[in-house]
């Protein structure tokens, strides 16, 4: 519990700094409106929350004929689960505020409310999640203001600041790799094999219904698992396989049965992971032109967090050099290692390209420079140091102009 409250501070002292950022200065550099609070507070509505509220309120409409979160239902039905009674609530109490608020938003209010404590429940799962990680690298050793450098740097940044007081799934950028990482642990640590981790799959594929980066989590799981005896053995594949598509496949039905047809917003809009198929349709020639642009706007993409991709490829390399690791020691590094190229692959080929999915690589580097600096002692001397910059970044992603969407 004290670690529950503690972090729960610490978001909420984030979050809430961030209300003072800068707002936006026009409206091409937003999505959406900017709500100000006062003269010097305000966040973003993202362009995107309205739509998430309606279907909070009524989650059938992800059924409608080209719904565009017809793909991720289950995150809607928890916003509508939390919003329900908040709506009543609401309702009931009639407050200024909410008297105060055009007939139609008003009755939106508990919804955007469930998703701002989502993405609060989804950010503190996040920190306890790499408090897990922590103590399993520092071998149960490691300080509370180390701990908190890094729980700083994991909450204050980019995400946190554009999407914690909107209705949006961003959040999964930061959860997702933690939880990858976090359940390698456990496969390295019981010696999972690909027969043993049949409920890890199927978890996979429910999550699949709640936002679309947890593909990249199955094949690290899969091949973490794989590297445990190096015996692939095709019905456990299959087996694992088929549990992970099939919560997709149960819910394609339905939507099927009932428009004839299913409807994925990421694919028909944005061509995700599809381009691949479209353009070897024309050529390979297309194909490898086509690579080559994306990889150009993948590249801008990593400005704000290449400093701590940097700092981690340096670190595994120095490590490498420096100390001859073995056991579940050498096996953590690999770990790391493999979750970093198949979430950076993933990104790169899925032919969307935005920062703030970019941003899912950050609890990688950061969970890769934390197990580096617990093989050096001599590294674990500077807290304070490790604190003043995490403090400094903050300050920096504070008051440094958006993103605000």
């Amino acid at each position: 519990m004290k670690k529950i409250a503690r972090y729960s501070i610490l978001i909420l002292v984030v979050s809430v700094s961030f209300l003072f950022s800068p707002g936006p200065k026009n409206k091409k550099d937003y999505c959406g409106i900017y709500i100000k609070l006062s003269s010097h507070i305000g966040f973003t509505f993202n362009c995107d929350a309205g739509e998430f509220c309606t279907n909070a309120r009524t989650p059938s409409k992800v059924l409608e004929d080209n719904a565009a979160r017809q793909s991720r239902p289950l995150f809607i039905l928890i916003a509508s689960a939390i919003g329900h009674p908040i709506q009543w609530l609401t309702e009931q109490l009639n407050l200024p505020l909410f008297k105060s608020m055009e007939p139609n938003p008003t009755i939106y209010v508990g919804y955007y409310i469930a998703y701002i404590l989502i993405n609060f429940i989804t950010l503190l799962f996040s920190l306890l999640l790499f408090d897990s990680i922590a103590i399993y690298f520092s071998g149960g050793n490691i300080s509370n203001w180390m701990l908190f450098t890094f729980q700083l740097l994991l909450t204050s940044n980019e995400i946190t600041k554009t999407f914690f007081w909107t209705a949006h799934q961003q959040f999964f950028s930061i959860f997702t790799p933690l939880l990858t990482i976090w359940l390698s642990i456990i496969i390295i640590q019981k010696k999972y094999t690909l027969a043993d981790i049949s409920g890890f799959s199927l978890l996979c594929g429910i999550l699949m219904l709640m936002y679309g980066n947890f593909p990249p989590m199955f094949l690290c799981l899969l091949l973490i698992a794989y590297l445990t005896d190096k015996q692939i053995r095709k019905l456990h594949l299959v087996k694992n396989i088929s549990l992970f598509l099939l919560p997709s496949l149960l819910w394609m039905s339905i939507c099927i049965y009932k428009n004839g047809h299913y409807y994925n917003h990421e694919i028909e809009i944005h061509r995700q992971l599809i381009w691949i198929v479209d353009a070897l349709k024309i050529s390979n020639v297309i194909f490898h032109i086509q690579l080559l642009k994306n990889i150009y706007l993948y590249s801008f993409t990593f400005k704000e967090i290449l400093i701590f991709i940097s700092i981690s490829i340096c670190a595994l390399i120095y490590m490498k050099i420096k100390i001859n690791l073995t056991g579940d020691k050498e096996k953590t590094r690999v770990m790391i290692i493999i979750t970093a190229i198949i979430y950076f692959l993933f990104f790169m080929f899925l032919g969307f390209y935005m920062e703030r999915l970019t941003y899912t690589l950050l609890p990688i580097c950061l969970c890769a420079i934390l197990f580096c600096v617990y093989q050096f002692k001599q590294l674990q001397k500077y807290r304070g140091l490790y604190v003043i910059l995490s403090i400094l970044w903050h300050l920096y992603t504070m008051l440094s102009y958006g993103p605000f969407t």
